[in-house]
């Protein structure tokens, strides 16, 4: 698949899950919080394929370190989303309370899933406008 497909299918990897857990109701919705997190990793999963695959399509530098920090914050995201399960589970499973949302580790993990998910829009914002500006240019020059 070309730079562009992957591009996209990196942003439906990426806002799908948001979107698709804000459906849901959030970790307070359909699902109980033992569950959310491991749909979300699954669902982050995707996202990160997408962008290794946009990753190896990408063929100048610019895109490919993009696509490399995409890679290295959906990591991050994912480690931080399997955190959050870990503190659920420790902290009572199925039975963990409200309580669980003010715990270190959980809330620790929470904010670095939060803010890789939000630097990865942010990395994803940037690749596409490089992208499309480059894009623009080779058609001027056409």
């Amino acid at each position: 698949m070309t730079m562009r497909r992957w591009l996209l299918w990196s942003w439906v990897g990426v806002v799908g899950p948001i979107v698709g857990s804000e459906a849901i109701g959030g970790i307070s919705g359909l699902l109980p919080h033992p569950i959310y997190h491991p749909v979300y990793v699954i669902l982050s999963l995707g996202a990160l394929y997408a962008a290794v695959r946009l990753r190896s399509a990408s063929t100048g530098r610019v895109p490919r370190a993009l696509a490399t920090t995409l890679v290295a914050v959906l990591i991050t995201h994912i480690l931080g989303q399997t955190g959050q399960e870990i503190a659920v589970f420790l902290h009572g499973g199925f039975h963990a309370g409200e309580h669980i949302f003010m715990e270190p580790f959980h809330l620790a993990n929470a904010i670095l899933s939060a803010a890789s998910i939000g630097l990865a829009l942010i990395t994803l914002t940037t690749l596409s406008v490089y992208a499309l500006s480059t894009a623009i240019r080779a058609d001027k020059t056409v």
